[in-house]
């Protein structure tokens, strides 16, 4: 059935889970509501990105849902929304019990994602979304899932999000009385609230600490009862920790010049309204090109190739390597404050690549690990990282905890047999449940060009084969 041009009166949409989560829906909610001027729009979310989500014009009316509950609570659930008569559900999430509430729910069109067969038939219309392919960003993937109803990518997708104007005038004087003669106002998130590391307090102190000399610095999230940050006094800044409400803390955001923080929702919300953004990913399966923040102004701090653990899901070291440091967190302020061309589509696309790549190089003989290394010195400086390893016979296990180890997407290895890269994706993929490396069977050069070798790791990447020959 072609659902384009067709006319919808009552439209849920689904994604019942973090706030980044459903910050990344707003381009869909702009797309939809221009699309349909006379629909009413419904969204389904969990409680917290629903208080948010009550504040904005692109949704008519917010249902809180739960995603932990029971499937008797879903069928619940179902009977209360048949009865409000929707006639199109877009499930952003592929629960399978939110993905399964259109299907109770008896609502004639329902679109989703098909990947997952075993709830792809609850779905009238779907898109087969290749998860697969790391370079694809979030909101992409959700946009995709507009297709059936005429959504293509050269159309592109934009931002979209509504300022409280009290909340505003609150904020505004308050960074006035605490700063006036600030040229500028920068903003640490502390604490993300859910399973991301946030940057650590002794890091954020000593930042501040720089920072408040020349700009109205400001604390915002939850922190715990033991944090040093609760009580820190800031010459000419505001600490409003554990103290605003999501329209404060959009409105917070809003007056600021730079946010500063991890992967967490209020960084997205950053994104979405034009700030400028020192983005620090401390997990290592955080990667920029599926979660970074979509800005024009973003400076990313990400050295996971640092960080011993392995599996490579978590990091609980304080003192790990590869948490961001004070000095690198003003350096960055500072270069975003100075100003600089605003990046395009294009441009955010290869940084984020940058950043999440980690290029595993094994070579044979210490002649050629001494080029490599030069050329990793070289490719360093432009944000690319590659780790040449000697290793004379190349081993399954050996490559494994290599690629967990360093944060590896790619592999670089000339001779080694089909058989072993089957295995080493085989065991990251299943038995560590992590993205398995594409290997390339190439030779690299101490000259390589790495913008070349870029685009052939953005091909290797869409292809999603796992071997590059």
């Amino acid at each position: 059935m072609e659902l384009r041009g067709k006319a919808f009166r009552k439209i849920l949409i689904q994604r019942a889970d973090r706030l980044g989560d459903v910050i990344f829906t707003l381009p869909v909610l702009k797309w939809i509501r221009i699309q349909y001027p006379g629909a009413e729009i419904h969204y389904l979310a969990s409680p917290n990105p629903a208080e948010f989500l009550a504040t904005q014009s692109l949704v008519d009316q917010v249902h809180s849902v739960n995603s932990d509950m029971g499937w008797m609570d879903v069928l619940t659930l179902a009977r209360s929304l048949r009865r409000q008569s929707f006639d199109l559900y877009i499930s952003l999430w592929n629960d399978p019990k939110m993905a399964s509430l259109g299907w109770l729910a008896n609502i004639p069109v329902r679109i989703g994602d098909s990947t997952n067969q075993s709830i792809g038939w609850v779905y009238t219309h779907t898109v087969r979304q290749r998860w697969e392919c790391v370079a694809t960003h979030q909101i992409e993937f959700n946009m995709q899932l507009l297709m059936p109803l005429g959504w293509r990518a050269k159309a592109g997708w934009s931002w979209h999000m509504d300022v409280d104007s009290t909340a505003l005038r609150i904020v505004e004087e308050l960074v006035t009385d605490a700063n006036e003669s600030a040229m500028s106002v920068v903003t640490f998130f502390c604490g993300t609230g859910g399973s991301n590391v946030p940057i650590p307090d002794s890091v954020i102190i000593a930042a501040v600490e720089q920072l408040s000399e020349d700009a109205c610095v400001v604390l915002l999230g939850q922190v715990e009862a033991g944090s040093p940050l609760r009580s820190l006094t800031i010459t000419g800044g505001i600490n409003r920790l554990n103290q605003t409400t999501v329209s404060e803390l959009v409105a917070w955001i809003s007056v600021s010049d730079v946010v500063i923080g991890a992967d967490t929702g209020p960084i997205h919300i950053a994104a979405a309204l034009g700030r400028s953004i020192v983005f620090c990913p401390v997990r290592k399966s955080n990667l920029p090109t599926r979660f970074g923040p979509w800005t024009p102004h973003v400076e990313i701090l990400r050295r996971d190739y640092l960080c011993r653990t392995v599996p490579p899901h978590v990091c609980l070291d304080p003192d790990c390597e590869a948490l961001p440091r004070a000095s690198d967190i003003v350096g960055a302020v500072e270069r975003l404050l100075d100003g600089h061309d605003p990046m395009g589509y294009r441009m955010l696309k290869t940084l984020f690549l940058k950043e999440s790549i980690r290029i595993l190089v094994i070579v044979k003989s210490p002649v050629h690990r001494h080029a490599m290394m030069r050329l990793a010195k070289r490719w360093r400086s432009t944000g690319l990282v590659i780790i040449p390893v000697l290793q004379p016979h190349v081993s399954v296990f050996d490559t494994v905890q290599l690629c967990l180890r360093y944060n590896t997407l790619v592999v670089v290895c000339a001779d080694m047999p089909r058989w072993k890269i089957g295995a080493v994706r085989l065991v990251i993929g299943i038995g560590y449940q992590y993205l398995p490396p594409v290997v390339a069977r190439i030779a690299l050069s101490v000259n390589e060009d790495e913008t070349v070798f870029l685009g052939w790791v953005e091909d290797w990447l869409m292809a999603g084969s796992g071997v590059a020959v």
